[in-house]
This record gives C-alpha cells, structure tokens and sequence, in this order.
C-alpha cells in the first residue's frame, strides 16, 4: 500500500472514531465501501477499536434527528414499548423472567406478579412511562442497557394507541387500575407497586 493510500484509510478511521466519540452512529461499512481496495485493512481497525470502546450515549441533538427521521415517524406510539422489548429479547430473556428481575430489583419480590403485569403494558405501549417512578426508569435501563437519553426521548412522545381496540384496552385498564380491582389486592389497596407505576394516588 502506498503513502497516499495509507494515509487515506487513515483519515477514514479517524473520521470513524470522531463521530463515534460524538455519538453520532456512523456506518462502518459505508467507510468499508470508501476505503476500496483497503477495505480489509480499515475492516480490521474498526473492529479492533469498536471491541475496546463503550459507545456513548448519542447527543440530545441526535436523538432529535432520530425522531425526525421517516424510520420513527412509521413507529406506533408504543415505540418505547418496543424498545424495551428489542433490548429484553436481546438478552434473550422471556417477559416474565425480566419483570421478575426487575421486581427485585426494586424491593418487591412479594408482588412480582403485579409487577408483571405492568411491564406488559408497559411493552404493549398501554401504559405511560411519563407516570412512572424515577425507581422504575433507573431500573429498567440499567438492567437493559440502554441509553438513558434515547429513552427519556421516547417516553416524552409517548401518546395512547390510536386504533379504537387498543383505546378501549387503554380506557379498561384506567378504569381498573382507578377503580381498584384487577391490580389491588383487598388487603394492600393502592401499594407501593402501583405507585411505582402509576404514580402516587
């Protein structure tokens, strides 16, 4: 490989690393394709630097661009649901063995199944993360690992499902979870797992 040619793969790395570093999530195999007959070369620098290197959490500006962009303007207002089901089927880990954790997590191992309960709406985007427990949020990411700016981004354009079966889903569940029947238990009443969730009554 001659000088010039060294010196280009060079600046396509460093040009890589930058806007790693900036959290702006640039395509490796776009600068493959810019490298040509190096391609190899810089293949193999990539990954070196990507296998010692924790990526940082994008911009706020970023995650603005993100939800700008045509590919989340088509998600459903369940996106952050869908979130954390992606990262939860990541760690191949079922629903109920993750809500599990995270009851743990949070110091109620005793209520686990209601806490079940409600990570499934909060999946199924039939429950607001705007209303839950700062505890929650913590958790959750934590255990999932996933960036707390793109989330927090979600969760404010959050908004209720748009077809008619998931609003009535919505306005059941409102309706039971203010009414005090399917979650409550005769003894507890409002406990401290809803008020993780929902917030405090």
């Amino acid at each position: 490989m001659n000088g010039s040619s060294q010196e280009r793969l060079d600046a396509l790395f460093e040009d890589f690393t930058r806007r790693f570093h900036l959290g702006e999530g640039p395509d490796a195999l776009e600068y493959l394709q810019r490298a040509g007959t190096g391609a190899d070369d810089l293949a193999s620098r990539i990954s070196r630097f990507l296998a010692g290197s924790v990526p940082p959490e994008p911009s706020e500006e970023r995650v603005a661009e993100m939800l700008r962009e045509p590919a989340f303007a088509l998600v459903s207002a369940s996106s952050y649901g869908e979130l954390l089901r992606r990262a939860r089927e990541n760690r191949h880990q079922s629903r109920a063995a993750f809500a599990s954790e995270l009851a743990g997590e949070l110091g109620v191992e005793a209520r686990q199944d209601k806490v079940k309960l409600y990570y499934a709406d909060l999946e199924n985007g039939l429950l607001s993360p705007q209303g839950l427990d700062r505890r929650v949020r913590e958790a959750v990411t934590n255990l999932l690992g996933l960036p707390r700016r793109q989330l927090k981004a979600l969760a404010n354009a959050w908004s209720p499902p748009k077809t008619r079966g998931e609003a009535s889903a919505v306005f059941a569940r409102t309706r039971q979870t203010t009414s005090g029947d399917a979650r409550r238990s005769p003894e507890t009443g409002w406990d401290e797992v809803d008020r993780l969730f929902l917030g405090e009554q």
